[in-house]
């Protein structure tokens, strides 16, 4: 017996001891009764694996990255395995790829018809919880390639959650998703009624950002590594107990002595005996391992955000606003491939799960909001021209106003209110006419 097949039947007595024996038809008993549904169920039919976690060097990526693009039988897995435990793993890099995912997440949208008139009735099909982790599997095929994304089930004509396949179950070059992630082959998805439940979303050859990203998350990551070494061997001073003595009890004792002292490193030697450290003193060892690491963030960041200057410290004031345009030209092409998406994939979806779309579009929202500001000086200058309906006024600043009363004509012999009489007494210090 290979040992692919051992590690299968160990795994399937796994599941079968603790999640519960498949029933008749095809489903897990102890998953709950609304994800037994009457269709394929991509992730209760796969057989995930924990990743083992190992330190990958660049060696392992580029034999990995050989592997996933083998014309003929192309394996992801290891490939992906890599990603989890480099670029996944990276503080910096993670932080850029949360960057584009909530912008595109905050963006404002609306669902138009064919004539672009807005129904904010069907906007409120998007305003769920599953929406927001649409567009997080969405952007994740920009990092890995590709996103088989699953509906989750369907509650009252609206989906509950939806689900990311895992990547490594999935081979996109064959439209198969895969039982265990080693698999070359598994059952097809593609062009089967199973794309009524998934959207698929990525290129079929395509491996993703991660691929040119990893190499330099590994050698961030072992750049660290190396650092806290040195700092360990280097940053608190070795600690040496010389002594003729021999004696094994006494040699214990100083034993004692020395790891009750602290973290630091020690040893006992004779007196005849002696350790040297070999430093090389030429160079700074901060610049050295400090600058590898800030390359590696600024060559990460120019690959995600195609600039430095809204996510890497020390950026001149001149050049940050030709930074901040490259972002928003980015954060512009992920909206637009994001709409498509939406559009020819995401809502013909929805559609078949009986969302009540057809007809309708989705669109983005590009109105902007002014300061409150910048539209009283507006508003103020309209008034002075035109009649403002008081309508207006109550829903933008939300006070309650109405118009003005329009004085009266004044009668023959009448004089204005504010006017007073002959009669009245001279204001005090004044003369009477």
């Amino acid at each position: 017996m290979t040992l692919p097949d051992r590690i299968k039947n160990a795994y399937n007595a796994f599941v079968s001891n603790f999640v519960g024996e498949p029933s008749a038809d095809g489903q897990n008993t102890q998953y709950p009764e609304q994800y037994k549904a009457d269709k394929k169920d991509i992730l209760l039919d796969i057989r995930p694996l924990p990743n083992p976690r190992v330190r990958e060097e660049i060696a392992s990526w580029r034999q990995a990255l050989i592997t996933a693009e083998h014309p003929e039988f192309p394996r992801r897995y290891r490939l992906y395995q890599l990603y989890e435990n480099g670029p996944e793993l990276d503080a910096h890099l993670s932080g850029l790829t949360a960057k584009r995912t909530e912008k595109l997440q905050l963006a404002k949208f609306k669902i138009i018809n064919k004539a672009a008139k807005e129904n904010p009735d069907l906007v409120r099909c998007f305003q769920k919880s599953w929406y927001p982790q649409f567009i997080q599997h969405a952007v994740k095929a920009k990092n890995y390639g590709h996103s088989l994304i699953e509906f989750g089930p369907v509650v009252n004509r609206e989906f509950k959650n939806i689900e990311l396949i895992p990547p490594k179950h999935v081979s996109p070059e064959w439209g198969e998703y895969l039982i265990y992630e080693f698999d070359l082959r598994g059952p097809q998805y593609r062009d089967t009624p199973i794309m009524n439940y998934c959207v698929e979303i990525g290129d079929k050859r395509d491996l993703g950002l991660f691929m040119k990203a990893a190499p330099w998350a590994l050698w961030k990551k072992n750049a660290i590594a190396q650092w806290s070494a040195y700092t360990e061997l280097f940053g608190i001073p070795f600690r040496t107990i010389k002594t003729p003595v021999r004696d094994k009890m006494r040699l214990n004792v100083l034993q004692d002595i020395a790891q009750n002292m602290g973290s630091a490193g020690w040893a006992i030697l004779q007196d005849d005996e002696s350790i040297e450290f070999q430093s090389n003193r030429t160079t700074d060892p901060f610049k050295v391992f400090d600058a590898l690491i800030d390359r590696a963030n600024s060559e990460m960041s120019k690959l995600v955000m195609h600039e430095t200057g809204t996510a890497d410290e020390k950026t001149y004031a001149g050049s940050a606003n030709v930074h901040e345009n490259v972002a928003d030209d980015v954060h512009a092409a992920d909206k637009a491939w994001l709409l498509n998406i939406i559009n020819e994939s995401l809502i013909p979806g929805m559609i078949k799960n009986g969302y009540p779309l057809d007809g309708y579009e989705f669109a983005w929202d590009d109105s902007t909001t002014m300061a409150p500001e910048d539209r009283i000086a507006v508003d103020g200058i309209l008034m002075q021209y035109f009649d403002v309906d008081p309508t207006y006024i109550t829903e933008t600043y939300g006070v309650p106003v109405k118009p003005k009363a329009t004085p009266q004509p004044l009668k023959p012999g009448e004089k204005p209110a504010d006017q007073g009489s002959n009669n009245d007494p001279p204001p005090a210090g004044g003369k009477s006419s």
